[in-house]
């Protein structure tokens, strides 16, 4: 796995199929993600090709049609085959969207591109979606991203997502938002 040296830049994830988040976040994902396991990604790139790797499936949403393109292009060239992809760039339509997923996920990330209220994505998951193992919140200190869980401590989210979540945060002061926060339970 190769993570460059300006990560916070992430004008290699994609290459180098890694998720743009803080660079010890991705290292522990390396080792919670297992062969068997669903992920579902709001926000999409170098994670799409990095849980596909690695994992069962994907199903991945991006908000950004430009973006969209590029990845499903990536997709095809390096024939990536367990990845359901989808556009939607209306916040209603991606709710109503998790609301109607069937699958259940191991593993989510919350990630979408500014402009989205990922607290609602977040609370609309943990009322549907009760196997999940793994919770991925990029940026997760950003009160414009995440308006009803950028001040939360990890104590506050286990009250909030349910017990038995051992959390991590992996800040850094070139990440928006403080960094990535990953929430785990075995």
């Amino acid at each position: 796995m190769i993570i460059q040296p300006d990560y916070w830049t992430g004008s290699e994830c994609v290459k180098n199929e890694v998720p743009w988040q803080t660079p010890d976040s991705i290292r522990l994902l390396d080792r919670i993600c297992l062969l068997n396991h669903k992920v579902l990604e709001i926000g999409t790139g170098g994670s799409t090709l990095f849980y596909a790797r690695r994992c069962q499936c994907v199903t991945a949403i991006e908000t950004n049609r430009e973006w969209y393109q590029i990845i499903q292009k990536v997709l095809k060239e390096r024939s990536i085959t367990n990845v359901d992809y989808f556009y939607i760039d209306n916040q209603e339509e991606i709710e109503d969207t998790l609301k109607s997923l069937k699958k259940n996920f191991d593993i989510i990330s919350v990630d979408s591109v500014h402009g989205y209220d990922r607290s609602a994505f977040l609370r609309t998951l943990l009322k549907t979606q009760h196997m999940v193992s793994t919770l991925v919140l990029d940026n997760y200190a950003d009160k414009t991203l995440f308006p009803e869980h950028h001040d939360k401590s990890i104590e506050e989210l286990n009250r909030l997502c349910g017990r038995g979540w051992k959390g991590f945060d992996f800040d850094d002061p070139k990440w928006t938002g403080n960094g990535t926060r990953i929430l785990h339970r075995t």
